[in-house]
């Protein structure tokens, strides 16, 4: 609700008769309806209008006054339940940013209001107006209208209705809020539809069916929360627990009476929220402490690889705390950061365990023009430009570290010219944290950078890449066990979209893993990116935000469940009735939720927007969410977001994971790394069997071994897939092992490459495709059951044939290990075994006329194909990037058409191809049927 704005700077800028600056609300007159204009829920009976936000320093008034509507004719505001023997007053709030650019009238009904008037310049100024009798005098509704004399258009930032007839002003009811807390309550209740407390033409029938169902579910929401906080030994229950009871009773009492008064009605839901608000207050967790949050702007660009970013994050705000926490009143925040840092942004800080200390991100402002570029800028000729940091509102975020008992400045603790971000403390001493220092770059887009899990000493030193992720990785968090959480998104041979998973690392990198990714067979039964996930503490419980590919990040809130395995679809729960974004989901409007933390697994600190748009980015403000349906506020700023919410004071560490160094035994001696390795890892795959469908048991021979590249370099065009359909990773083939009678394999890898597998038959056709990736560090020496086994897959008793012999090294295919390149290793092969009898001449080819000539070409994202391609691709069965789950042998050399022609004997090109190109295509084909092999041949293709 908007406060009282300053008088009038300049009485001269009225211009019309009966105005009067606003100096305190009429004599004998109720404030019967108000309009905070601009603001979208807050608004009940704007009919015409735009939203619009003034930018801080364009004018002098505070948030408050800020928010308005506009329009380049005329703005229309209705109202109903007018009483022709009451007199009404309107009360406005005016501002403009330019000296006499705005002039307007206003009408009620047709009468005039006020003539022609300039608005105040700068200074916002509150102003009352008689509405004249003429215009009430048939009772019913009322129409106010502004209509534009000026050069520009028209505005208002606020409408407030006040008169001698203290009934409400039809959408404005009765309930007219007397604090920030219940204004709250009131803007949930008419985002939900219900309840709404207004002069009731069939009381008893609204009240049954409208107000009674919402003031029942405050008595259960007490109740349940009064049992939770029981059992944890909360203090000071008895109090909200006896006024839970009262107004309990006074329900009951106007029920028999018959009583439908809506105003009685209104103060029992009012007491219900009010006790069980100071009960959910009571947490031990939360009773008396103080929070740390980020004031902020919310997340405004539309990509999952934006949002984090400093050059597409809006400046202003600083890090604070906010306390004590208590129910009856809104504590005011302490900013931590002001005066220490230029002007800029935030990222989410961490509290280290013994509370005395933050690391955060810090990005600067940018000066000059290039500052005014945003995410809509992104284009061919930009693209480059936001990848290497030289656009956008802020520099890159560097991270720095501050202690909190102390007048010590702050620390930097990384440089750029990468950018550095979301730091978290680890058991070990370490800081862990994101950062685009490997350089890649986003296959679908260049201009989105991949970003890889890092940790430092805590003074910055020892910095070490821990994870490889050629598409990008965010939201780290860290798990009761030690370990790293974080979301990975992955392109490897399956679809663009819901292929942003939650996965975890050791602190020394080893054991990467997915822990949750849904049932991708279940299209859109699920959010499309798990962010910003957080443990639930001593639990097996994930609580994170079920966001979306492109959004802001914001959406449900959802639990997920360890415990029932990475890819069941019932351990997920949506706490929240907001929709999945970018899916089929329907929900209603229900506001936005982000950044949840957990006191446990029915009570999280969450930022609450009720706006719309997820995008609007001063709309969020900090709430306790219950998973009761309820949640009450805790602070609100109209100038900016609050996000990033976590209980200040020291924390449980969690236990030191011994490094690799630390757990291993000596190895045997290995032969020397490849040319820009790291080193050798090695891996124990029990039964490759396990996973596969029955009729393919027993069929396994070899596991193929397959790494996929990053991309570096900025092209022309900026979004480009290997090949029609075939996906985004370009491919290196590094050859086979072979697969043990029991099923096992043992092998050497190369560390710190992104490797996939297939599982062949005796004839190196694919039986099963990982289609994910995973990365071993130099040394570590790991296992797994099967491949895609079920989670619950126990591993067998009996030891593995292959781990009974020392580990095979990784036979190189007979075309060597080179890039899986259509124009370099396909297109040749062609040219000698098939050009000559496939050159699209019809009479020499049976009436087929099939061309697997490079002489004619097709252009695709940059490059000239030629039509081989597209000729051999109508006989291939992939993977294709646009399908979810596809279960085992579904794709591939086994089922392709081609291969059936060539491994044929009683057809021509069954005698002519050689094993070797056989097997050269039936790998390609494996790999997806690519084109590209670098993504330098986009460039060379023009």
């Amino acid at each position: 609700m908007k406060q009282a704005v300053a008088i009038l700077s300049v009485v001269l800028a009225v211009q019309a008769a009966r105005a009067e600056p606003f100096t305190a609300p009429p004599a004998g007159y109720t404030l019967v309806a108000e309009d905070d204009c601009g603001e979208a829920d807050a608004q009940p009976h704007v009919v015409r209008g735009k939203s619009w936000f003034y930018p801080a320093g364009m004018i002098d008034g505070d948030a408050s006054a800020r928010s308005l509507i506009f329009d380049d004719s005329h703005l229309i505001l209705r109202y109903s339940r007018l009483d022709p023997k009451a007199r009404y007053k309107v009360d406005l709030v005016y501002v403009t940013e330019g000296q006499g650019n705005r002039c307007q009238t206003l009408h009620a009904n047709g009468a005039a209001v006020h003539g022609e008037m300039t608005l105040p310049y700068r200074k916002p100024g509150r102003f009352l107006f008689d509405i004249p009798p003429a215009a009430c005098a048939k009772g019913g509704p009322l129409e106010l209208k502004f209509t534009r004399t000026g050069l520009s258009n028209c505005t208002v930032c606020v409408v407030r209705i006040w008169s001698t007839d203290p009934r409400g002003l039809g959408d404005a009811g009765v309930w007219l809020p007397s604090d920030p807390v219940e204004a709250d309550w009131r803007r949930q209740a008419k985002l939900a539809g219900r309840p709404a407390f207004a002069e009731w033409d069939d009381g008893r029938a609204e009240v049954e069916k409208n107000v009674l169902p919402c003031v029942n579910d405050q008595f259960e929401r007490g109740r349940s929360i009064l049992r939770d906080l029981r059992r944890l030994d909360a203090a000071g229950l008895d109090a909200p627990a006896g006024e839970l009871a009262r107004a309990a009773a006074r329900r009951d009492e106007l029920r028999k009476a018959g009583n439908f008064d809506p105003r009685e009605w209104l103060a029992v839901y009012l007491s219900a929220r009010r006790a069980v608000r100071r009960l959910v207050f009571c947490h031990p967790a939360l009773a008396g402490r103080e929070l740390l949050f980020v004031r902020r702007h919310h997340p405004h660009a539309y990509h999952q690889c934006s949002r984090r970013l400093g050059i597409f994050t809006l400046p202003g705000g600083a890090i604070c705390t906010l306390g004590p926490l208590a129910a009856d009143a809104l504590p005011t925040p302490r900013p931590l950061t002001e005066g220490k840092f230029p002007a800029g942004t935030f990222t989410r800080p961490d509290l280290s365990f013994d509370g005395r200390r933050i690391v955060f991100g810090f990005a600067p402002e940018r000066s000059g023009k290039d500052k005014d570029k945003q995410y809509a800028h992104i284009s061919q000729n930009t693209a480059d430009l936001f990848a290497t940091h030289q656009v956008g509102p802020c520099h890159e975020f560097q991270i720095y570290e501050m202690d909190l008992d102390g007048p010590s400045r702050p620390r930097q603790l990384t440089r750029g010219p990468c950018e550095n971000a979301d730091p978290i403390y680890l058991p070990g001493g370490r800081i862990a944290y994101m950062s685009h220092a490997p350089g890649g770059r986003v296959q679908c887009g260049d201009w989105a950078l991949a970003y890889c899990v890092f940790t430092m000493e805590a003074d910055g030193s020892s910095v070490r890449q821990i994870t490889m992720s050629k598409d990008g990785e965010w939201d780290p968090f860290l798990l009761d066990d030690g370990t790293i959480g974080f979301t990975r998104w992955e392109y490897v041979m399956k679809f663009w979209s819901p292929i942003q998973m939650i996965w975890s690392v050791r602190p020394d990198g080893t054991n990467p893993r997915m822990i949750y990714g849904s049932d991708l067979s279940r299209k859109y039964a699920y959010p499309l990116n798990y962010a910003f996930a957080r443990q639930v503490p001593g639990t097996s419980k994930l609580v994170c935000i079920g966001s979306a590919h492109h959004n802001t990040g914001a959406g449900p809130v959802c639990m997920i469940d360890l415990a029932m395995g990475p890819n069941v679809a019932e351990g997920l729960t949506r706490l929240t009735p907001v929709r999945y974004v970018e899916t089929g989901d329907k929900q209603p409007d229900a506001g936005w939720y982000d950044n949840p933390y957990p006191l446990d697994e029915r009570y999280f600190l969450v930022s609450y927007s009720f706006s719309a748009r997820e995008d609007d980015t001063r709309s969020y403000g900090l709430y306790l969410l219950d998973a009761y349906g309820g949640k009450e506020l805790i602070y609100r700023d109209a100038e900016l977001s609050a996000l990033f919410p976590m209980v200040m004071g020291p924390r449980r560490r969690p236990g030191t994971i011994a490094t690799l160094a630390e757990r291993s035994e000596p190895a045997p001696p290995r032969p020397k790394a490849p040319a820009g390795s790291a080193g050798w890892s090695e891996l124990l795959i029990q039964d490759v069997h396990q996973g596969l469908p029955p009729e393919l048991a027993g069929k396994a021979k070899f596991v193929q071994v397959v790494e996929v590249h990053e991309r570096h370099i900025h092209t022309r065009p900026y979004d480009v897939q290997v090949g029609p359909d075939s996906g985004f990773e370009v491919k290196t083939v590094l050859g086979t092992v072979p697969v043990e009678a029991d099923g096992s394999a043992y092998f050497r890898l190369p560390a710190d490459a992104s490797v996939f597998f297939s599982v062949l038959d005796e004839d190196c056709r694919a039986l099963h495709t990982m289609r994910s990736a995973t990365n071993l560090q130099a040394a570590e020496r790991t296992a797994c059951v099967g491949c895609h086994e079920p989670f619950r897959r126990a591993p067998s008793n009996a030891a593995p044939l292959a781990g009974r012999r020392p580990p095979s090294e990784i036979a190189p295919p007979p075309w060597g290990v080179r890039r899986m390149d259509y124009a370099a290793l396909i297109q040749p092969m062609l040219d000698k075994r098939c050009a000559a009898c496939h050159d699209g001449n019809k009479e020499k080819d049976k009436g087929k006329g099939l061309d697997l000539t490079a002489r004619a070409h097709k252009p695709f994202h940059g490059m000239n194909i030629p039509l081989s391609y597209y000729n051999l691709r109508r006989h291939v069965k992939h993977a294709p990037i646009f399908a979810y789950s596809l279960p085992p042998g579904s794709f591939g050399s086994r089922v392709s058409p081609l291969i059936d022609r060539l491994r044929d004997p009683a057809r021509p090109c069954g005698l002519k191809v050689p094993v070797e190109d056989v097997k050269l295509l039936q790998a390609w084909i494996d790999c997806n049927a690519p084109f590209m092999g670098r993504y330098e041949q986009v460039a060379a293709g023009k």
